[in-house]
């Protein structure tokens, strides 16, 4: 098989700007380690872009495969790299100065609701169409040498699939790592429900909705998309067709091959070291990982934290979840970015400093309309590094090849 080159497009001709990145002193903030993961949720995207294209000549990411790129990978924004067949005896001379091993491979399986499809022979045809459920690479976990140390990558995308949107939208929280068997209310660790059901796929089904059924609004569509989901996931079944339970979630691969490696190393008496980076809803789906690991894995085994460098990420959780968050992570957004200032951090209007008046009964129809999400409290998490470009529009502002690699790229300080 021979070794498969893709091309990285640039989107658009914006020229970036030459700004400084502003990151608080005595920080350990690297701009070589952000533009080389920045480089690598690149790549997530296009594996993503290659696998949805159904091209056979289009090359994918497998667990065992080689990504080899340039020498330029930390220091300017790579144009190419190639995959290496796990099956293609490579020379070690061949391999470029970042040669990284694929470790792992983030799949997940979605029904998209027929109302986000524009073609009304899709609405009319909606028993044919879920019959086709769809499965969608989210990133991969890859790993490199260097001087003697073991570099793990956990790498996310954002978003591009309709049914991310409508998890995007599902602003409510949920208690952090909530699965099967515990009350997802009683963890004080809150964090964005749908955030949390791509990540760890589970969703509490209908029927814990009926506590909140004949309340606000608000929590009978949470009730009801879950119930869509339930019906779906049954019908497919009974169709033979492959459910969400056949595929890992994104967290069981992060504990397999995550936990894994760093045991082995420990064992062998490596060092190692483990980053986590995403960008837009991955970069979300980053935050959520780097505690799970942190926690789960790395406390259990007394591993160092994981590093999280994150690129426009929304807000994930409450401020109990943002105090507990490793301290030597970095998020890294740009001013005028919408989506790395959503959701709103608080949505209660008046404070104790302000007067009650008829407050209390204000504050009940927003409760009842807004099904309590006026009492949730959002807190973004790590170092905040920031650089502001504004280039009139809300895609571009927020895009990971014209804005954020090209101002990380163009940048001649840090400071």
């Amino acid at each position: 098989m021979p070794n498969n080159l893709i091309t990285l497009a640039m989107d658009g001709n914006i020229s970036a700007p030459q700004e400084s990145i502003r990151s608080p002193e005595g920080s350990e903030f690297s701009r070589a380690n952000a533009m080389e993961l920045a480089n690598l949720t690149r790549i997530a995207y296009s594996d993503y872009e290659n696998f949805e294209s159904f091209d056979q000549d289009k090359p994918l990411l497998v667990e065992g495969a080689t990504i080899n790129v340039d020498e330029k990978m930390e220091d300017d924004t790579i144009a190419r790299y190639q995959i290496l067949s796990p099956t293609l005896n490579t020379d070690p001379k061949d391999r470029g100065k970042y040669s990284y091993d694929v470790l792992g491979i983030f799949e997940y399986v979605s029904y998209t609701p027929f109302v986000f499809s524009l073609n009304p022979l899709k609405f009319l045809n909606f028993l044919r169409e879920i019959r086709k459920p769809n499965i969608s690479r989210f990133g991969f976990i890859a790993k490199r040498e260097h001087e003697g140390e073991i570099l793990i990558f956990v790498v996310f995308r954002g978003t591009r699939e309709g049914f991310e949107w409508f998890n995007n939208s599902q602003i409510h929280q949920i208690g952090f790592l909530s699965e099967k068997g515990n009350d997802p209310e009683k963890n004080p660790m809150k964090v964005h429900w749908g955030f949390h059901k791509i990540y760890t796929k589970y969703r509490p089904g209908p029927f814990l909705g009926l506590r909140k059924w004949f309340k606000p609004p608000n929590a009978i569509f949470v009730g009801l998309s879950d119930f869509y989901i339930w019906l779906i996931d049954t019908i497919q079944t009974r169709l033979g067709n492959p459910e969400p339970s056949s595929y890992p979630s994104l967290k069981q691969v992060v504990e397999r091959v995550v936990g894994g490696e760093l045991e082995k190393y420990r064992r062998e008496e490596k060092k190692s070291q483990v980053f986590v980076t995403g960008h837009s809803l991955g970069g979300a789906l980053a935050v959520i990982s780097t505690l799970h690991i942190d926690q789960e894995i790395c406390k259990k085994k007394v591993f160092s934290s994981p590093i999280l460098y994150s690129f426009a990420s929304p807000r994930v959780g409450n401020q109990v979840f943002a105090r507990e968050f490793p301290k030597n992570s970095y998020r890294i957004f740009n001013t005028e970015d919408l989506v790395a200032n959503v959701p709103s951090s608080v949505l209660a209007v008046r404070g104790v400093e302000m007067t009650n008046g008829n407050y209390p009964f204000g504050r009940r129809i927003i409760d009842f309309f807004s099904a309590g999400l006026s009492n949730q409290v959002y807190e973004h998490v790590g170092i905040p590094v920031c650089f502001t470009y504004q280039t009139g529009a809300i895609s571009s502002n927020h895009n990971m090849n014209v804005t954020y690699c090209s101002v990380l790229n163009s940048v001649s300080s840090v400071s």
